[in-house]
């Protein structure tokens, strides 16, 4: 794994680990962090779409469309 994707785990994995209070095996913490991570995947999928006017969605900067 590189950089990213461990600034984003190891919160989660540590987390995981304090929210049990006792010692994990890494059979344990896997599955936990898979429950948290389809959390998320189900929550998304419940919520509506975002709000707003979607100038953050845009792929390109109109800046630099307009020379």
């Amino acid at each position: 794994m590189d950089g990213c994707h461990n600034d984003i785990l190891a919160p989660i994995i540590l987390a995981v680990m304090v929210t049990n209070g006792h010692p994990l095996t890494l059979d344990e913490i896997v599955d936990n962090v898979t429950e948290v991570i389809n959390s998320q995947f189900d929550y998304a999928d419940r919520v509506p779409e975002a709000v707003g006017d979607g100038k953050h969605c845009r792929k390109g900067s109109s800046r630099r469309r307009r020379k």
